[in-house]
């Protein structure tokens, strides 16, 4: 019987793969990390699985897992990394893992980023193209003959906008954004990521790699946040998944089709948790920054 955040139960059938792996049916697999045998058994083995969670890695090293921004809340996310705070900021440098991260809301993740981020950032602000369907979004559903008078002007605003971008700032780029607290200023951050990081997982990959902290590991993540916020309608025996935004002004110009390219390649193929940790403690041993240094 597995017990939820939220206090409910589900019942698994399980299958003991070895005396440190238990594996929980069409779920996950939970890992045995104390006390551990005499195995060889590599942090990639240890470290990663389906749900997201926090441990301490290779002695000292702060490790957190998002597989994806949907399944946990915003407060959920604080209040456990409010938990390991000490964890989080003592280390010389934190991991943070969104491989094969399908998006979510970027909500999610942002209780991690004053322990991310340098100083400011910019967010590019978004457009949405104002179809039929797409209006839906901001009407009140009422019927425009039993509207009042501001309701009704709103209305009449909105619908002018019908088959045309609208921007939600008219002028400027982008938005600047920066947390109320940023911790451990000289800590570094290594970003674990993928051609799977998709979605809400590219924007943390975008939104993370302006600070001077963060050092991206992986491969290039997948391409696809130049249109996102991703609505679905029903085509016969299938659902259309399409977006209903633009991430900037100048994706013609500027596009992420190929995503967005590590600092580090590591090939697909190898442990780029092992690696990581590697490169990290020698650039740090070297008084090193950044691999480009």
């Amino acid at each position: 019987m597995y017990y939820l955040d939220d206090n409910s139960s589900r019942r698994f059938k399980t299958k003991l793969q070895s005396p440190e792996k238990l594996e929980f049916l069409s779920y996950n697999t939970w890992y045995k990390v104390w006390p551990t045998a005499n195995t060889n058994k590599k942090l990639e083995d240890v470290a990663r699985y389906s749900d997201f969670h926090f441990r301490v890695i290779d002695g000292d090293l702060p490790y957190i897992r998002f597989p994806n921004f949907y399944e946990k809340r915003p407060a959920f996310v604080d209040s456990l990394l409010k938990a390991h705070h000490y964890e989080l900021t003592k280390a010389d440098f934190i991991i943070i893992d969104v491989r094969d991260n399908n998006g979510g809301d970027d909500a999610v993740y942002l209780p991690v980023m004053p322990y991310v981020l340098s100083g400011p950032i910019q967010i590019p602000n978004i457009g949405v193209w104002m179809s039929e369907g797409n209006l839906k979004q901001f009407l009140s559903g009422k019927d425009p003959e039993q509207m009042d008078k501001s309701e009704k002007a709103e209305y009449d605003y909105l619908m002018s906008l019908k088959n045309t971008m609208f921007w939600f700032n008219k002028t400027e780029y982008a938005r600047i954004y920066k947390p109320d607290t940023l911790y451990a200023p000289h800590q570094k951050v290594a970003v674990l990521m993928n051609g799977k990081t998709i979605s809400s997982g590219e924007t943390f990959v975008y939104r993370s790699r302006q600070s001077d902290k963060v050092i991206l590991y992986g491969q290039n993540t997948a391409g696809v946040v130049d249109g996102f916020m991703a609505l679905t309608k029903s085509i016969g025996c299938f659902e259309l998944c399409y977006p209903s935004n633009l991430r900037a002004r100048d994706v013609a110009e500027n596009p992420i089709d190929y995503g967005m390219a590590p600092d580090v390649y590591v090939s697909p193929e190898a442990d780029v948790l092992e690696l990581s940790i590697q490169h990290m403690r020698q650039l740090l041993k070297a008084g090193k920054s950044h691999p480009s240094n």
